[in-house]
């Protein structure tokens, strides 16, 4: 299922920018995105497993936002997970539900998780009965992508 651009971008409350002449388009690998209204860009990539996977650069903070229409959560409500980059990096972190089917997890960008994940072919997702993973095609490249477009934007 594709939910499109502007879709996973409002998912997370983030808007393109409206007003631009020109507004920034992002694509690398299966990763496609741009610049968002309230600062920041952005790329996303759907996956088989009808997930969307979506990252935000604002700051100095990586936003990993996921969506799947099959998730039903109290927006505010928090989620325990694990995340985990190939084999070398696990780390149980909190994510916040921001909408019905969407959940939220916020990295500072000069992380172990950015680093592990810059670096990754595999992310994975756990929850008690659950494991999601997505491969990283050209992850790295849609990193510099949205960090050098955020760049562009503060003033």
């Amino acid at each position: 299922m594709r939910y499109g651009l502007l879709g996973a971008a409002a998912a997370v409350g983030l808007v393109a920018h409206a007003a631009s002449a020109e507004p920034r388009t992002i694509r690398t690998g299966h990763w496609s995105g741009g610049a968002v209204k309230d600062g920041g860009c952005f790329v996303e990539a759907d996956y088989r497993s009808a997930i969307s996977l979506v990252l935000v650069w604002r700051g100095d903070t990586l936003v990993l936002v996921m969506k799947h229409d099959g998730w039903s959560y109290r927006p505010g409500e928090v989620d325990e997970l694990t995340v985990g980059v190939d084999a070398g990096f696990r780390r149980k972190v909190r994510a916040e539900a921001t909408a019905e089917h969407t959940l939220r997890l916020d990295f500072p960008a000069g992380s172990p998780f950015v680093a592990a994940l810059r670096r990754g072919t595999i992310l994975k997702v756990m929850r008690p009965g659950a494991v999601f993973r997505f491969k990283l095609y050209e992850i790295a490249g849609a990193l510099d992508a949205i960090r050098d477009c955020a760049a562009e934007d503060r003033p």
